[in-house]
């Protein structure tokens, strides 16, 4: 569980890379950046049937394996930072 909170801390903490590109404004910036973080895909999740934990598993919460649930979340947000950083950088910005 305390592995699950720290996280969920730090992604709460991260304004991710501060995007660079000559004659952009502020509002160009946030503009692209919202584009490319739109046409990142969606990564699929297990659904908790799909991935249930043994009823006396650390960090199984109703069921559901929550460390097991935080670690896909982290996941998929890395793969999102990963498309949105190729997306940034196809649009010629450096970070």
């Amino acid at each position: 569980m305390k592995k699950a909170w720290i996280v969920l801390a730090l992604a709460a903490c991260t304004s991710g890379p501060q995007w660079q590109k000559a004659g952009a404004t502020p509002e160009s910036i946030e503009a692209d950046r919202k584009q490319c973080e739109a046409a990142a895909p969606l990564a699929s999740v297990p659904t908790q049937s799909q991935a249930p934990a043994p009823g006396g598993k650390p960090g199984a919460i109703g069921g559901m394996n929550f460390n097991a649930a935080v670690d896909r979340e982290a996941a998929r947000m890395r793969k999102d930072e990963q498309h949105i950083a190729q997306c940034m950088r196809a649009k010629g910005y450096s970070s």
